[in-house]
């Protein structure tokens, strides 16, 4: 049973220097909160980028977003590191 343990905790730290490798930035994303932002606060946050281009990033999955709701009202909330990392490229 211990060696089972020392091996899934061997295989838990691989995951992580690989998620933190996949991540691009070089942080892991595990420890901190995820700020998500209305469509219209990330247009606000980069001079230049309209709603409209936002919304057709969020649509081709360039950026990673979130839908809340159903219907017409709904709404994406989009990850704002994730968005600020796009245009930092």
């Amino acid at each position: 049973m211990e060696k089972a343990n020392e091996i899934i905790n061997s295989m838990f730290e691989q995951l992580v220097t690989l998620q933190t490798i996949l991540d691009g930035r070089g942080e892991c994303v595990k420890d901190k909160p995820v700020e998500m932002s209305s469509i219209s606060e990330c247009a606000a946050l980069v001079e230049g980028v309209s709603t409209h281009m936002v919304r057709q990033l969020v649509l081709q999955g360039r950026i990673k977003a979130v839908r809340t709701g159903n219907g017409k009202r709904s709404k994406y909330l989009v990850n704002k590191a994730d968005f600020l990392h796009y245009f930092q490229k």
